[in-house]
């Protein structure tokens, strides 16, 4: 599957070098390849008016929508929502980057989206909500960073690594529910998220970056399933008071609860060496 999502990756990376059709009921630029097409953005020609629903097609000439192109609606401040097709597997880096008007996004329930690329949605100033459908596999880098507006976010269950700066700069969220299936969490993933209160770290984590809730003030209590705690992980927050150690907790790093003045009380498992 991996081998497959960076062949369409690349494929992604040439069709700058492809010619663009349009879709004259849509206004889509697209191209083909393989009887497959890949949305590059609106027709030169159009522009949408106020509160326009952008909506990426199932098919186009009876042809698969598969993916949506890398900086397809870059810096597009034109419509307000996004119904993503079933058929698109891939939906590529900058893709939506600073869709400043985006209010909401909807993806199909029988659809197939396998993968969101690099800073897919980042800077969507008026995203509130983002609902990642559980067929998602891998997300890029920063793909959710720095929206200012996003309360609520859904973790795909089928995600097995959250990303750098996964959710970075989104200060409104108050929590995110870490699915089973995150077995890795990479640099700064909640970084100046500083509106987090609550967190649980499942047992099927294993690889920690660093910095992972750096400059997350607000956070009081946090939940540890998984068998270690990292070294520094939770060290310098002023507001925490909370630490839940799961009995399956083998390990604390050093400082992991340094310079926590309200953190008074830790029970430590036995499971502890």
């Amino acid at each position: 599957m991996k081998k497959i999502l960076l062949t369409m990756f690349a494929l992604l990376a040439l069709i700058g070098v492809r010619a663009d059709e349009v879709d004259v009921t849509t206004h889509l630029k697209y191209v083909v390849n393989d009887n497959e097409v890949t949305i590059t953005g609106f027709a030169d020609d159009f522009t949408p008016g106020a509160d326009y629903a952008l909506v990426i097609p199932d098919e186009i000439n009876g042809m698969p929508v598969v993916a949506i192109g890398n900086q397809s609606f870059l810096d597009k401040d034109n419509f307000t929502s996004l119904a993503v097709g079933k058929n698109v597997r891939v939906i590529g880096s900058d893709a939506f980057r600073r869709a400043t008007a985006l209010k909401s996004i909807t993806f199909a329930p029988d659809g197939v989206v396998e993968s969101l690329g690099e800073s897919a949605f980042r800077g969507c100033a008026e995203l509130t909500e983002f609902i990642m459908p559980n067929t998602v596999k891998e997300v890029g880098n920063m793909v959710l960073q720095a929206n200012s507006k996003l309360a609520r976010v859904t973790i795909s269950n089928e995600l097995e690594v959250l990303s750098e700066n996964f959710l970075c700069n989104c200060p409104l969220l108050k929590t995110v529910e870490i699915p089973n299936s995150v077995k890795e969490i990479r640099n700064q993933a909640f970084w100046m998220s500083n509106g987090l209160e609550t967190m649980i770290i499942p047992s099927s984590v294993t690889t920690f970056g660093s910095n992972i809730f750096k400059e997350c003030t607000n956070l009081r209590e946090v939940t540890f399933k998984c068998d270690m705690v990292p070294a520094g992980i939770l060290a310098d927050k002023a507001n925490l008071e909370t630490v839940v150690l799961g009995n399956g907790v083998k390990a604390i790093g050093s400082s992991a609860f340094a310079n926590c003045p309200k953190l008074t009380d830790i029970t430590i498992p036995a499971s502890v060496a």
